[in-house]
This record gives structure tokens, sequence and C-alpha cells, in this order.
């Protein structure tokens, strides 16, 4: 095996772990250590909703997350009470 196809093996596995922390970070409610996720800026492309790329803070896609991850467990519970 090769240094590049190790390194790769060596990155997807990284993506892996901070993407099963980013669900904890969310099951648990646990939002420094959500924040603690990305940078300081942050650069989105959410153009599939209609919005144009753009780079934000930090703090301004965490508190997006928060809100959306809140927001589905309130509309999941509305569906199944």
């Amino acid at each position: 095996m090769n240094d590049q196809k190790l390194q790769e093996l060596l990155d997807r596995e990284t993506i892996k772990e901070v993407r099963a922390l980013f669900a904890q970070t969310l099951d648990y409610k646990d939002w420094k250590l959500l924040e603690s996720l990305f940078l300081k800026e942050v650069d989105t492309d959410f153009t599939a909703y209609g919005v144009a790329p753009q780079r934000v803070r930090r703090e301004e896609l965490t508190n997006s997350v928060i809100v959306h991850s809140l927001f589905l467990v309130v509309f999941s519970r509305s569906f199944c009470a």
C-alpha cells in the first residue's frame, strides 16, 4: 500500500469519526461540542434550498443546526402523539 492510499484511508476514517461525533452532539444536545467541530468561519452551500453560497461564522451555523434539530424533535413528536 502506497502512502497516498494510506492517507486516503486515514482521511476517510477521520471523516466517519467526525460524522458520528456530529450525530452524537445532536443526540445529547451538546451544543458546545457541536460548535467545536467547525472552523471559526465556514463556507456553506445550500443552493439546493435556494440559498446562495456564503461564508458564515461558526456560531451562526451551529445556531441554525440547533434550531433545525429542535424543530425536527417538536415536529416529530407532534405526529407521534
